[in-house]
């Protein structure tokens, strides 16, 4: 991928968010950094500090939490997904969840640093890190009080290509059931 193909699908989200001015985008542009990442490598862990706003290009990604029961999937993450841990981020305090690469990834990173930089040169940055609090509610898409197959469903329906590229196991984490039940769910279905 070149750099002008990379920075269309991101100029595009950030156009999404708010109404940033061309000049405004380009400033944000210049500041981005191209990172890679190989499968198994984490991009947060659980303890350390989210130091700044990630795009997927290319590649997924799952953000969990790990317990006595195992872990628990909180938000797959795939192209053209902003990947951060808010309440890390904003309160610069160690994260509760690992984000971990499924698979190799290509992404555009803005670190703290720069978005202060962008801030202090313009107060509408400030919206940078306000733009991403409505996906802190990480787990909100999955409906606890349907059924286990209702849920499957609602999964087939809206997220089609997670079931794709990711563990039957990880999608039962996700979901609140166990991957028996999920079998049992899938064969129903």
């Amino acid at each position: 991928m070149n750099r002008n193909e990379n920075i269309a699908p991101v100029i595009s989200s950030f156009r999404q968010l708010y109404p940033f001015s061309e000049s405004e985008l380009a400033m944000i542009v210049d500041r981005l950094q191209t990172k890679e990442y190989k499968k198994s490598s984490y991009l947060l862990k659980k303890g350390a500090v989210c130091k700044g706003l990630t795009f997927i290009l290319s590649g997924s990604m799952r953000q969990y939490s790990d317990t006595e029961k195992g872990d628990i999937t909180i938000r797959f993450f795939i192209e053209h997904n902003w990947v951060v841990d808010y309440q890390s981020f904003m309160g610069q305090k160690p994260s509760d969840y690992d984000i971990e690469v499924m698979e190799p990834c290509t992404v555009l990173y803005l670190d703290i640093d720069d978005i202060h930089q962008l801030i202090g040169a313009n107060p509408s940055f400030f919206t940078l890190g306000k733009l991403f609090e409505h996906g802190t509610d990480i787990r909100s898409q999955v409906d606890y009080k349907k059924t286990p197959d209702e849920r499957y469903k609602h999964l087939l329906e809206t997220r089609p290509e997670w079931i794709q590229r990711f563990s039957l196991t990880q999608i039962a984490s996700y979901l609140g059931i166990s991957p028996e039940t999920l079998s049992r769910v899938r064969s129903r279905i």
